[in-house]
């Protein structure tokens, strides 16, 4: 096997790996989706920072006398900076979308945790839908009606990773039956 052929299959290999983790993703959630179905009510106990505007507000919930804490998760993150002599500060104005994007405007100072308790007051109640047979396992606010964007990533990544592969492989064919006369 010549290092080219060696690379092609290696390539190939790993987009067929990153397909199937992409597809395993998507069935994890949708079995996740699946079986929570009973709601209670939370409340937002603090609110965790990623950085780069990424905030989740985390709550805490109850079944059957045991306590569980789950982040409100989002779609994606949308930022949109605007700086300007008159607006230097940021605290408001964040907003979850109807696509459930969490929308952050942005200045040269932004205050998220201001934005955050905003939106997500410390102490509210927020829907958390379980899964009575696992109630750590558990979505808070609604139920995704996406697929989460790793799963798009994973799976076009290994998608197009096997197409190079297949599209250099058909040339090696055709490069060695040039080079063999036939």
């Amino acid at each position: 096997m010549t290092p080219e052929n060696l690379a092609i299959l290696i390539i190939g290999g790993l987009g067929a790996l990153l397909l199937v983790i992409g597809i395993g993703i998507a069935a994890a959630q949708k079995s996740k989706i699946r079986h929570c179905t009973k709601m209670t009510a939370g409340r937002v106990i603090r609110h965790r920072y990623h950085g780069d505007g990424r905030v989740n507000p985390m709550i805490e919930y109850e079944v059957e006398g045991q306590m569980y804490t789950v982040a409100r998760k989002f779609r994606g993150i949308i930022t949109k900076t605007r700086i300007s002599p008159g607006k230097l500060y940021e605290d408001s104005g964040a907003y979850v979308t109807e696509k459930d994007y969490l929308y952050i405007p942005r200045s040269a100072v932004t205050n998220i945790r201001q934005m955050a308790q905003d939106l997500w007051p410390i102490g509210s109640s927020i829907n958390v839908y379980y899964n009575p047979l696992r109630p750590k396992e558990a979505y808070a606010e609604k139920i995704p009606a996406q697929p989460p964007a790793e799963t798009r990533v994973f799976a076009g990544a290994g998608i197009g990773l096997m197409i190079l592969s297949f599209n250099r492989f058909f040339h090696c064919i055709i490069d060695c039956r040039l080079h063999a006369g036939i």
